[in-house]
């Protein structure tokens, strides 16, 4: 019995080390991250949302509303997905009365600040086990704009085994007095490649 358990054992191994990546990446959406290139913003979709117009590049899908996995605040939201990286994008508007209950929680008088810590936050919750906030940082965009990261901790058993841990880019921007969050999420191993699409999305906004 027991050596029936240990070549089952080395045939899972063996096969986990030598298997292909998941049917659904294409190869030529593999290599959008594994050679380290960007997203064709020469196409894309033009976004309005609420007044917010931006672009998308078309590899991402759906227009989902209030996909409640991307919508961790707001009351209006917004979502999209690129299913073969399994990388998923959300845009939330915070309305006047959500804004000042924010503000008032957090004890913050700056509204961006407010907005994005509270998202963090309540990404943070939502996530498998404790998360890691990063520092809030300034970008440079045609609107005030603030972005963060958080991260969910995974320790790896074996080596060979995948890295399922999330990360999320959570931007809050102005405009015009309204406020919005902007989020871009999946697997770390990802994710890493994709900050400066995710910049590129925030700029694009007007």
């Amino acid at each position: 019995m027991k050596s029936i358990r240990f070549y089952l054992s080395m045939f899972l191994l063996i096969t986990l080390l030598t298997g292909c990546p998941s049917n659904h990446e294409k190869k030529e959406d593999r290599e959008i991250y594994q050679n380290k290139m960007n997203f064709n913003f020469n196409d894309y979709f033009k976004i309005n949302f609420n007044g917010l117009y931006f672009k998308l590049p078309k590899k991402f899908k759906g227009n989902y509303t209030n996909y409640q996995s991307m919508c961790t605040n707001g009351s209006d939201c917004r979502s999209y997905s690129f299913e073969n990286l399994s990388l998923f994008f959300g845009i939330s508007e915070i309305k006047q009365e959500e804004q000042s209950k924010i503000g008032f929680i957090h004890n913050l008088s700056n509204p961006l600040d407010a907005i994005l810590q509270d998202a963090a936050l309540k990404r943070k919750e939502s996530i498998f086990s404790l998360g890691r906030i990063s520092e809030l940082t300034s970008m440079k965009s045609n609107f005030p704009c603030k972005m963060l990261t958080v991260t969910e901790p995974f320790q790896k058993t074996y080596s060979w085994e995948d890295d399922y841990t999330s990360l999320y880019y959570i931007a809050a921007i102005e405009k015009n007095n309204r406020h919005y969050v902007i989020q871009l999420c999946g697997k770390r191993d990802k994710m890493i490649y994709f900050l400066d699409d995710f910049k590129r999305i925030l700029r694009s906004m007007n």
